[in-house]
């Protein structure tokens, strides 16, 4: 099954006016250029599973696709998606006013109660390798930037008019983005490649990570990233 349309895409496809692509399996050079940065890249996602969270979509290799052009910068994407086991320790804690408010009767916080259950019963995690945007969403000066070790370019999205569910995410940029352009119309960074599109060479991934703040906040400082960077080219 082929990974579903991530907020990160809808962002991407915002900062680019490209045509639509056919895409092809990867060759043997270009799977093991890709492979150098999704192997730690998964290894640091497999961090966020616990007593408490379970993966229910992750990275297939078997459905992974690059574009057809020699036109085009070699790339791909996927997405993570992790959901809180039923009946853990967490869900029953955030599950408890839910249903109290059910219980009580009380309509709006209620609603208000399981809204806010739901944005924190799940952690989407989107992987854009060698796209080349970084997205800074609808209030670029109001980013909280963050310091990670082993991350070129990290903060927090403040808000997204065009993709909502991108408020609040964290946004992990790997590679030389010193020299990228910015894009005022939208809101971007656009990465400023070395080599020429057709080749088999990964020089930027963007990790975009929304859901359960907390969760979020805590694996993510605890990953590695080094590694994700050390299998760019450098």
């Amino acid at each position: 099954m082929k990974p579903k349309i991530s907020a990160l895409a809808i962002a991407l496809l915002l900062c680019f006016s490209a045509t639509a692509q056919s895409m092809r399996t990867p060759t043997a050079a270009e799977k093991t250029a890709l492979m150098k940065v999704i192997n730690p890249i998964n290894q640091n996602t497999n961090q966020f599973l616990d007593n408490n969270w379970e993966e229910t979509e992750g990275f297939d290799e078997t459905a992974m696709d690059v574009p057809n052009s020699t036109r085009s910068q070699l790339r791909t994407g996927y997405l993570v998606t992790l959901k809180m086991k039923e009946g853990s320790p967490l869900y029953k804690k955030l599950m408890e006013p839910v249903l109290r408010f059910m219980k009580e009767n009380k309509n709006d916080s209620l609603q208000v109660a399981y809204a806010a259950w739901q944005k924190q019963s799940v952690i989407h995690i989107d992987i854009a390798v060698n796209d080349g945007v970084v997205a800074l969403g609808s209030l670029p000066d109001k980013i909280q930037k963050l310091n990670i070790p082993g991350v070129a370019k990290a903060f927090i999205v403040a808000e997204d008019n065009n993709t909502p569910r991108r408020n609040g995410a964290f946004v992990l940029a790997f590679g030389h983005w010193e020299n990228a352009k910015y894009n005022p119309g939208n809101d971007c960074y656009n990465f400023k490649y070395v080599h020429p599109p057709g080749t088999p060479f990964i020089e930027n991934v963007v990790i975009e990570i929304y859901g359960n703040t907390e969760r979020i906040n805590e694996i993510v400082k605890q990953c590695d990233w080094s590694k994700v960077t050390a299998g760019l080219y450098q």
